[in-house]
């Protein structure tokens, strides 16, 4: 076999700075060993970003280049660059272009492979071998929904997990990691006619693998508080509800937490960043000490940049006082949205603090509306849909309000704010009583019925 001269180019993450090692032998003056390109000052094999989208689609990366001097024909392969990876077996390359493929079921992810090259030489002991090593960024899985199954096909479990914790109440997710809620976490008995819960936990996974990477638990833990009662993560923030914690001595008044991802990444921890809360329980439409508290956090949900939040209280009173009854609370409901500046972090804040907004029916408010039941922010933030499912006899309303031109702000007592109802419906349908979603711009709102019924079914 000849003496031969190639080059070696390895990168190990996307934004790495590139090196390029020349090793040499003796020059041949028969023969050129095959080499890799580079194109537009950057190594075409430093890094190939696959995409892929639909049911098993493989669209295609960049090719990973190479030539020989002596116009041999070059022959591509693909290999493990960290050896037992098995990270070569879910790409194919072709062989004469060296264009790599993602196998059929290949997940989102980061990949390492090791591509060589070969040329044809004079004869079979002639052939010259280049390799580098190519790390790929999966972005998306490219699979699609199956009517009885879908795919990757893992599941997640709290690693202390117990009967009766209700984890999966709520889930949320990002490419990064799956939040999941149990808002009665340490639970395991039945007494009398309600849960004796413990005070409620929230997991957060690896998206990827499953691995369970953290549990969040309430700075302010009491039993039964339905800390994880809805869950929702925005980049490196998770928001938290306890929907029934006790707040200033008030039982079921409710919080909402902010966890912000560690340094080192998520870990255990009990400590939020800020608490957003209702704010003194004394203020006009608290609903009433000892009458069971707001509920605050029983809805939640957060604009795509995580600067907005929308918290549903659907036991708030804007009732008139003339108007209560004495010995029960009115459960009109109140939505109320808190923001920040971009960049900045969230503080503490309350819905008695200047710049959140209480938004609540109206003109059109009635008793037991239980408006923010559920809601749901656009991602750009400028509308919400809040569900009030028990109003005119439970058949229940979704109600719509529109960020105006600067800033969110109170609902005045003579406002309307549009309303959406389904035509035939019917008592106790409780329109959107546990499922409100909305498109990013907030044109196409989508509500569940948990009890609708067809006539004649």
């Amino acid at each position: 076999m000849h003496p031969f001269r190639f080059f070696m180019l390895k990168a190990a993450t996307l934004a790495a700075a590139m090196a390029m090692v020349v090793m040499a032998g003796p020059s041949s003056a028969r023969a050129a060993a095959p080499e890799f390109l580079t194109v537009d000052s950057a190594p075409e094999a430093a890094a190939v970003t696959l995409l892929a989208v639909g049911d098993n689609q493989t669209l295609t990366g960049p090719p990973v280049r190479a030539r020989d001097a002596d116009g041999d024909t070059l022959t591509y392969s693909i290999s493990d660059a960290d050896a037992g990876s098995g990270h070569a077996n879910l790409f194919t390359i072709n062989s004469s272009t060296g264009q790599i493929l993602r196998g059929v079921g290949t997940n989102r992810g980061v990949y390492r492979v090791s591509v060589s090259v070969s040329d044809d030489g004079f004869d079979a002991d002639d052939s010259d071998t280049a390799t580098v090593d190519v790390t790929i960024h999966v972005t998306s899985a490219g699979q699609s929904w199956h009517e009885s199954h879908w795919y990757p096909s893992w599941s997640v479990t709290a690693d202390d997990g117990s009967a009766n914790d209700w984890f999966g109440v709520t889930v949320d997710a990002d490419d990064e990691i799956v939040v999941v809620g149990a808002w009665l976490g340490d639970s395991s008995t039945l007494t009398g006619s309600g849960w004796s819960g413990g005070p409620g936990s929230a997991y957060v996974f690896d998206a990827d693998s499953g691995r369970q990477l953290a549990r969040l638990d309430s700075p302010n833990a009491v039993a039964g508080g339905g800390f994880g009662w809805e869950v929702e993560v925005v980049g490196d923030t998770i928001f938290v509800a306890a929907n029934n914690e006790t707040v200033s001595t008030v039982a079921g008044a409710g919080r909402v937490y902010v966890f912000t991802k560690p340094a080192g990444g998520w870990a255990d921890t009990s400590t939020a960043a800020a608490t957003l809360s209702p704010g003194p329980t004394s203020a006009p439409g608290n609903g009433g000490t000892g009458l069971g508290g707001v509920r605050f956090g029983n809805g939640l949900s957060v604009s795509d940049d995580g600067n907005t939040v929308a918290v549903g209280a659907p036991h708030w009173e804007h009732v008139d006082a003339t108007d209560r009854d004495p010995t029960r609370i009115n459960r009109d409901g109140a939505v109320f949205v808190f923001t920040k500046s971009a960049g900045a972090s969230w503080a503490d804040a309350s819905t008695d603090d200047s710049g959140v907004a209480r938004l609540y029916a109206g003109s059109r408010v009635q008793k037991y509306d239980a408006l923010g039941n559920t809601v749901a922010i656009s991602g750009d933030g400028n509308t919400i849909a809040a569900s009030a499912p028990f109003g005119v006899d439970a058949q229940g309303w979704v109600y719509m309000f529109t960020k105006p031109a600067t800033s969110w702000a109170d609902t005045a007592s003579g406002d309307t704010p549009v309303r959406l109802s389904v035509t035939g419906r019917h008592r106790q349908q409780r329109l959107g009583s546990k499922g409100v979603g909305i498109s990013r711009d907030g044109s196409v709102v989508v509500v569940g019925g948990s009890v609708a019924w067809l006539k004649g079914h």
